[in-house]
């Protein structure tokens, strides 16, 4: 439901934190992208806090690293965080 949104505001905040991963995505969100692991576009632990502190804001959703970061590929990332995001609308 809320996925092309949270996987747009994953793509943007990992092009705000990131000039290196930046230059490695295409410039829209689209399949390879999702399937990309963080790791694979640069993407270091200091990014990934940086990124989450970015959609905690943005969503104003508490969201709890440890579920950001087992996140094998960000398509499964924008996955869990869409999922929190829908549960903080229900309530």
């Amino acid at each position: 439901m809320y996925n092309n949104f949270i996987a747009q505001l994953v793509f943007d905040s990992i092009r705000e934190v990131s000039d290196f991963a930046s230059e490695m995505l295409n410039p829209s969100v689209n399949d390879a992208f999702l399937e990309k692991d963080f790791v694979d576009i640069g993407i270091n632990s200091i990014d990934y806090n940086h990124i989450l502190a970015i959609l905690t804001d943005k969503l104003n959703i508490d969201f709890p690293p440890d579920r950001f970061l087992t996140s094998p590929n960000i398509g499964q990332c924008v996955n869990t965080i869409a999922h929190l995001y829908a549960e903080s609308k229900q309530h």
